[in-house]
């Protein structure tokens, strides 16, 4: 049941980041945070990954919502008989997409705000930041379950 209140956790962090960055900082506007490091950068991002798409907001949120149906059925599927890392791993995409999903119907495209200064990281949010810790996790669980002697044909 803990996986599953991390869901509404990280679409509040989410939206209530968003709406802190809307009222505080002007659109295209950057507020360094960490000298040439880190920076707050508000910026709307009407297409997905990286401005992909732009300005198909009705063909975005459907892909986006099916894309969202998918993991979440597959969830429950997996649900009663994966690894709590797997299990955090699908609360992290589900918590992000939601937050995006709203962000975009609300205000027609996706409000992205952190900017760290290194070469070409993009821009991005607190959703985008879960959907990529939960990649990384689900990358080590898989990682975790390869039969390294087999995966490589060692015979012992």
């Amino acid at each position: 049941m803990k996986y599953l209140s991390t869901i509404p956790l990280i679409v509040f962090l989410d939206l209530i980041s968003k709406i802190i960055v809307n009222k505080n900082i002007s659109l295209n506007e950057k507020k360094e945070i960490i000298k040439n490091k880190i920076y707050l950068y508000n910026l709307k991002n009407k297409g997905i990954a990286m401005g992909f798409m732009k300005n198909k907001k009705n063909l975005i949120i459907k892909i986006n919502v099916l894309f969202l149906v998918v993991i979440i059925l597959n969830f429950i599927k997996i649900f009663r008989n994966s690894s709590n890392l797997l299990k955090l791993a699908f609360s992290f995409i589900i918590g992000g997409a939601f937050g995006n999903i709203i962000d975009r119907i609300k205000n027609n495209s996706v409000t992205d705000f952190i900017y760290i200064k290194i070469k070409k990281l993009p821009v991005f949010n607190i959703a985008d930041l879960f959907i990529f810790l939960s990649i990384m996790l689900f990358l080590v669980e898989y990682v975790k379950n390869i039969d390294i002697f087999n995966f490589f044909k060692i015979r012992v």
